[in-house]
């Protein structure tokens, strides 16, 4: 709701906006061109399983990002298999962005570690 009153000299808005918020815990970066990649178990404690379908003659680079942006783990898989295994046993618990690159395609998907 918001309200403007007027007294000819002056203008006062009040209110608020309340806008749309969409919220995806995977973001395609360039949807002509998604990657068909799932990443199980999430939350994960130890093992996190990524899961490439049709990616043959293609390096993947595989990022894990805390949320000031540092690195905390790099990967590079080279005609990848249908299903890597990433071990996140020495990563702390928080929440975590994974990144995965092959050539122009990009996926981010938000990662919670327990």
């Amino acid at each position: 709701m918001v309200q403007t009153f007027s007294d000819g000299s002056a203008m006062l808005t009040q209110g608020f906006h309340q806008g749309n918020i969409t919220v995806s815990t995977a973001v395609d970066e360039m949807s002509e061109s998604a990657m068909d990649v799932q990443i199980y178990p999430n939350p994960v404690n130890d093992i996190l399983n990524v899961k490439f379908k049709n990616m043959v003659d293609q390096t993947i680079q595989v990022r894990l990002v805390d949320l000031t942006g540092k690195t905390i783990l790099t990967r590079e898989f080279s005609d990848p298999s249908n299903t890597q295994r990433l071990n996140l046993s020495p990563v702390t618990s928080g929440t975590y962005m994974l990144e995965v690159n092959a050539g122009q395609k990009r996926k981010v998907f938000k990662i919670v570690k327990h």
